[in-house]
């Protein structure tokens, strides 16, 4: 029980730094579109 609540909490982890890690791309990259638009 305890262990399958660990790997759950590592998955949920996981996902959210891969979340984070993409929405950051996205945010650089239209940073980048707005400053040359500017």
């Amino acid at each position: 029980m305890a262990a399958s609540l660990i790997h759950i909490d590592m998955l949920t982890v996981l996902s959210l730094l891969y979340l984070a890690f993409i929405a950051t791309i996205v945010g650089l990259r239209h940073l980048g579109l707005v400053a040359r638009a500017l």
